[in-house]
This record gives C-alpha cells, structure tokens and sequence, in this order.
C-alpha cells in the first residue's frame, strides 16, 4: 500500500470520527449510522465486473473494506478502474462526506475517472421525468427535492441545491414559500424514480468506458437498484 494512500484513508476516518462526533452533538439521526454495516458484491457483467457498496450515509465501513480489500486491486491495473460515486463532487468541498473524500481522492491519485452514479436529480430531463411517472404537480416535486437538499448536515450544500432548483423551476417564489417537505415523502414519491432515471444512465456509462475491466460503485443502500442485475 502506498504512503499516500494511506494518508487519505487516516484523513477519511478521521474525517469520520469527527463526523460523528458533530452529528452526537447535535442530536442528530444519522449519529449512529457511521458505523452502520455496508454491502459489498461482486458481480461479473459481460466484460466488466462490478464492484458495488451499499452504504449507510457517512459511512466509515466502506473507507475501511475497500482499504483492506480492494486497494491492493486498484494499484496492481489503475487504467482498468472507473469509480462511480454517488453525489461525486469537488473531494476539497467542505461539505463533502467522509467516504466520498477518499473515494474520491483515490481515483484522483490514480488518475481513475470519475463519475456521479446516479442521474442529476435537479436536470429538466429528471424533474420531468419524475414528475410523470409520479403524477404530481410540477411544484410538489420542487418542494420534495427542496426537502431532499435540506436534509444534510452541512447548509452550505443546501443552499447550493435550492439556487440550483430555483433556477430551473418555473415558480421559484411558490418554491421558496412552500418550504421543505417531509423527507418520508420524497423517499415515497421521488426516490425509486430518480433510480428509474439513473438505471439507464449506468447502461450507458458501461457503454462509454467500456475499455473499463472493473467499475467501483459507491450508493446509499436504497439507491442499489440501478446496479443490480
């Protein structure tokens, strides 16, 4: 294991650590959930073999299996990796989890592509779809993916999503007066079919790199639908 590596995987956890440390304080729900268990499986799919976590928000476990168990892969044939993170972002953003960091880092040390594994969630193409399949006025879906951008732990990242959905909804006042929904509701209303619009996305992808022997996959456990056979 190289020097470097392990410096981002010690930053990680305890990035982690303080994480938890944070949300205790604050009473938070997701307090305990770092070290909640992840699910890992392999699977091969033509081609390439899938590499899939499932992970709790904020995860430390999945930092710690793919250190000891998947590490020493990645450094053997960096050029075969493509790393899928969901809600990949700027790894230097303050608000960026503690999980996503090292992924994140780790693909940047090998030079490894990088990509968010799930569909824009404030797209036109996936409010509109979502809107659809979920028959609901367009504006009760803007307030659900508001309740979805409040539901962190680090404003900043809110506020950010709201501009984002302010711009593309047609009745960004009504948005900001209707307030958050309740988070239940966007799981119930929203969420499987934000995986419906990510399903195809991850098709193409495998489509796009497929030069890619070994894709890593990192989600919350309710988004592994995309990925599954």
């Amino acid at each position: 294991m190289s020097t470097l590596e392990l410096e981002i995987y010690k930053t990680a956890l305890k990035g982690a650590d303080c994480l938890r440390k944070k949300l205790q304080r604050e009473g938070h729900y997701l307090a305990d959930s770092i070290d909640d268990e992840i699910q890992y499986t392999e699977r091969q799919q033509g081609n390439q073999h899938i590499h899939l976590i499932g992970e709790p928000r904020y995860s430390r476990k999945s930092i710690e299996y793919v250190h000891q168990h998947v590490a020493s892969k990645i450094k053997q044939d960096p050029p075969s990796w493509l790393f899928l993170i969901e809600n990949c972002t700027d790894p230097a953003h303050p608000d960026v989890s503690p999980s996503r960091f090292y992924f994140q880092k780790l693909a940047a040390m090998y030079r490894l592509p990088c990509l968010d594994a799930l569909a824009d969630l404030c797209s036109r193409t996936t409010r509109a779809y979502i809107t659809k399949k979920a028959s609901q006025d367009p504006k009760a879906v803007d307030q659900l993916l508001l309740t979805y951008a409040t539901d962190t732990v680090d404003f900043a990242k809110a506020i950010r999503h709201f501009i984002r959905l302010q711009k593309a909804s047609d009745s960004p006042r009504e948005l900001l007066d209707a307030g958050s929904a309740n988070m239940i509701r966007f799981e119930d209303n929203i969420g499987k079919y934000w995986d419906e619009c990510s399903k195809p996305r991850f098709t193409k992808i495998c489509t796009q790199y497929a030069d890619k022997s070994n894709i890593l996959i990192s989600v919350r456990k309710n988004h592994l639908f995309p990925f599954a056979v």
